[in-house]
């Protein structure tokens, strides 16, 4: 037991300092050990691990580590994977048809991981690109998968300590995410205020695939003045619901959380 623990410390502590080189675009090995507390043994042996496997590639005249043919070659590939005519075929009509910006996401867990993006004349001052990774029940998108979700499940995916405070938002407990949670349910859609970026709102939908399962949601996220009752029914609400009259259909590697036909 205490070795398994050591190992899974050893690789949070890999994945980290991966993670860290990739968003930072490169990194030294003094950067690396002040930003993730480490030895100076430790960091240059993950380093060089990441190195020797072509994760990551060493720049000598800069002395820099940065992303390596490897992960490059899997971002891409995956990026690929992610990119779905369809899918983008729809974000690109609500974001024309309400002049926004529209992202579609996949419910990992307490996370949402967004695999569509497109924008019109609104540019979202959030920048939630594909690959962005951002808390559920913070997100429109994430209330509107949590919300297929049964009560059981959602306790067990937030347990007693709560539900985390984010952006605008203080921590609350489980039981209030659940009401406001089956308020979703029963409307079928999602309305999040000044969550994630104080001057914007967004609203969103479910997505369903030909079972008519839940696979992923879509949104609009538009300026904080256009959300009022009025436009968000009589003109987010149509145009979101009209690209998500079709089922959907999307690679078996981003199925996301398992969610059930309600």
């Amino acid at each position: 037991m205490i070795a398994s623990r050591k190992r899974l410390q050893t690789l949070d502590r890999s994945t980290d300092v991966l993670e860290a080189v990739v968003q930072s675009g490169g990194l030294t090995l003094a950067e690396v050990r002040r930003r993730l507390d480490l030895g100076a043994t430790v960091a240059h042996r993950i380093l060089q691990t990441w190195t020797d496997l072509d994760y990551l590639a060493f720049d000598p005249r800069r002395k820099v580590y940065r992303a390596g043919i490897k992960l490059l070659s899997v971002g891409m590939r995956v990026r690929g994977a992610l990119i779905n005519d369809d899918l983008q075929g729809r974000l690109y009509r609500v974001a024309e048809a309400l002049s926004c910006t529209t992202n579609a996401g996949l419910l990992y867990g307490r996370q949402i991981f967004y695999i569509g993006h497109a924008e019109s004349h609104y540019t979202s001052p959030a920048h939630l690109e594909i690959g962005t990774v951002l808390p559920a029940h913070a997100t429109a998108i994430g209330r509107v998968l949590l919300a297929c979700l049964p009560n059981e499940r959602i306790y067990e995916m937030y347990g007693t300590a709560g539900v985390p405070a984010f952006g605008s938002q203080g921590s609350r407990r489980v039981d209030d995410l659940i009401r406001e949670l089956r308020i979703v349910e029963r409307d079928g859609y999602a309305v999040c205020y000044q969550t994630i970026n104080e001057a914007t709102g967004s609203v969103a939908v479910p997505l369903r695939d030909e079972t008519g399962n839940v696979v992923a949601a879509i949104n609009a996220i538009g300026a904080i003045e256009r959300f009022d009752q009025e436009t968000i029914a009589g003109s987010y609400l149509p145009a979101l619901r009209e690209v998500a009259k079709r089922p959907l259909k999307l690679p078996a590697l981003f199925l996301g959380e398992p969610i059930d036909a309600q």
